[in-house]
């Protein structure tokens, strides 16, 4: 069976899964609904003859020593509503353990269909995106001037004057105290693995968040980490590396002395920028480290307001590995920014740089979508 056939038999199966256990969760839903609403007319009922018993002994105490008949009877009705109170007790107690083990269920049929959703969005090819905050300037590591709440997998920025709470779900957030080996191991490592072990594969890491945020550097962590990872293997003998950037609407070649690639204005097929770029061969983490050092300097960066050392322009790595084996592309797209905020003169060449950063990448076709 072919690989992609395997996929889609997969994703179908792992539909019928989440579909029966979507189903089973909302049965326990519904009775677990249906408990706490017996649960609640015997604790009514319960309260009921706990009021009648108290309004009973009242009334026995009023009575003194005269009409012993009446008192009698009277505390023949204590004794029954006693009874009555506790089985309504009972029926409780066993509400309570049904809740219980209710709720228990729920938690393990939340946790599996969060498992299976995650699956199902992996064979579907849905994109997983991770979150690192950067630590700030001061001791408590929240970036200076943005409270947030955060959690695993979300975001929460609190409402602020006339801004309404916002909240946000990733795959992974990483707050500022996270190691960086802990980031690699979680989100970049499984990937890699899946490049080795798939020939053939394409993976992708791209990088993209406001300007001065640290998307550069963390990529520069990744790539370095990366390379060492694959070669670490000892199944990566060499890697092909293709170095270009995206620069306004141009695209020029790191690896050879940053030439310009001869990209069309406008295209009806898509543009491989690796296919066009100077392929160098490294077989070592130091041998890359030299290359792409020397590479990364050619990079086209400027000094704004709100970064000293800002990108201008996206960055594409392209790891080819041998034996018509997997790529690894690793993208740093240049930090959205707004003008008023970096600083940049109205009309001057910044300010083209901040409309380009902010664009869609690369060449158009006739709809205006980018072909990159």
């Amino acid at each position: 069976m072919k690989e992609n056939e395997k996929l889609v038999k997969a994703g179908e199966e792992t539909r019928k899964l989440l579909k029966a256990e979507l189903e089973c969760t909302e049965k326990h839903l519904s009775d677990l609904e249906a408990v706490r609403g017996e649960k609640d007319k015997y604790l009514e009922k319960t309260l009921e003859q706990q009021g009648i018993i108290v309004d009973l002994q009242t009334l026995i105490d009023g009575l003194g020593k005269v009409n012993q008949v009446a008192k009698d009877e009277i505390s023949r009705l204590v004794a029954a509503s006693l009874q009555s109170s506790a089985l309504y007790g009972q029926h409780l107690a066993e509400h309570d353990k049904k809740i219980a083990s209710l709720e228990t269920a729920l938690q393990a049929k939340d946790a599996t269909v969060k498992s299976l959703t995650t699956r199902l969005r992996k064979l579907e090819g849905t994109i997983p995106v991770a979150v690192r905050i950067r630590p700030g300037a001061d001791a408590s590591h929240q970036s200076v001037g943005v409270p947030y709440e955060a959690t695993s997998t979300g975001l929460t920025l609190p409402a602020t004057g006339q801004a309404p709470k916002k909240e946000y779900a990733f795959d992974n957030v990483f707050p500022p105290s996270t190691t960086f080996a802990s980031i690699f191991t979680t989100t970049v490592q499984p990937l890699l693995g899946q490049a080795l072990k798939t020939p053939g594969s394409p993976v992708i890491f791209l990088f993209y968040g406001r300007t001065g945020t640290g998307k550069s550097h963390m990529a520069a962590e990744i790539t370095h980490a990366a390379v060492e990872y694959l070669f670490s293997t000892k199944s990566v003998p060499h890697i092909d590396v293709s170095l270009c950037e995206i620069y306004k609407d141009d695209a020029f070649d790191l690896l050879a002395n940053r030439s310009q690639l001869p990209i069309p204005k406008r295209s009806s097929t898509n543009i491989h920028l690796s296919s066009l770029a100077t392929h160098k061969t490294v077989t070592s983490p130091s041998s890359f480290s030299a290359l792409y050092s020397a590479a990364t300097t050619l990079r086209t960066t400027a000094s704004t307001n709100c970064n000293p050392s800002s990108s201008r322009s996206h960055a594409l790595l392209t790891l080819s590995l041998p034996d018509g084996g997997s790529s690894v592309t690793i993208i740093d797209l240049a930090g959205h920014e707004q003008a008023k905020q970096s600083g940049v003169a109205a009309g001057g060449a910044a300010e083209a740089e901040t409309r380009n950063i902010n664009e869609p990448v690369g060449p158009q076709d006739g709809d205006g979508e980018p072909r990159l």
